[in-house]
């Protein structure tokens, strides 16, 4: 009873939220979506009635547990990895942020300057690459792991060839500067054609601008984290090129 109430729960939330609803709106319905930072299960969720199945990954062993327990209550054709992702496999230690757990990262260079230390403990989690899978008919692959995401797409270079799916990917400057221009060099040379929303149009990514579209005084601190108070661009879409 329990599971299926935090489904239902998740299940509204994701209808009012922008990042889920965006998510949704790339999904084929006759392939699978790809959740890499799962977290909660919020993405996963509306991704589900739009795909033919969701592979949610979530590396936080505790998390994972609760996330295949909730789909298994429901039924839900919803397959949980509990494993990072980047571009080679082994174990990697992950640094956990008690207060905001979706910030978490096995990222590096990802320094969680606006993060209270005391806040952050490490462990260690199994890592792969997405090439290990060996998945076949993927359609969307959404990607958010705080800072990551260029080692993700490197060791997802043979699924993205052989699928060409959409790509939705977080990137964040205050995650590792030059986060935008990077996936996007790396994601261009695989043959892809990238944008954001602004204003209520698309905008080519190469237009992005950290400056204007990225300000980080307009995102919530400590207390508030997921509060935008002006413009504040973090997901950029990423479709093959014609041609």
């Amino acid at each position: 009873m329990f599971w299926r109430r935090k489904y239902r729960l998740l299940q509204r939330l994701g209808k009012s939220s922008p990042d889920a609803r965006l998510a949704a709106s790339l999904c084929d319905p006759n392939r699978i979506s790809l959740d890499i930072g799962a977290d909660v299960g919020e993405v996963a969720i509306a991704m589900l009635p739009v795909s033919r199945s969701v592979i949610a990954f979530e590396p936080r062993p505790a998390q994972a547990r609760d996330l295949a327990a909730m789909f298994a209550a429901v039924g839900a054709a919803v397959r949980v990895e509990a494993v990072a992702l980047s571009d080679r496999p082994g174990v990697m230690a992950m640094r956990v942020v008690e207060s905001e757990p979706g910030r978490s990262t096995i990222d590096t260079d990802n320094v969680l300057s606006d993060v209270d230390g005391g806040d952050v403990h490490s462990i260690d989690v199994p890592v792969k690459r997405l090439d290990d899978l060996q998945l076949d008919d993927v359609g969307l692959i959404k990607i958010d792991v705080e800072g990551h995401e260029l080692a993700v797409v490197r060791g997802a270079a043979e699924t993205l060839r052989r699928n060409r799916p959409v790509i939705l990917v977080e990137a964040e400057e205050r995650h590792r500067p030059g986060a935008v221009a990077d996936i996007t060099a790396l994601l261009t040379g695989f043959g892809y054609a990238g944008y954001f929303e602004f204003d209520g149009a698309r905008r080519a990514v190469e237009e992005f601008d950290p400056a204007q579209h990225q300000n980080p005084a307009h995102i919530g601190g400590p207390d508030d984290p997921w509060a935008v108070r002006g413009v504040y661009v973090n997901n950029f879409v990423f479709v093959p090129a014609a041609g």
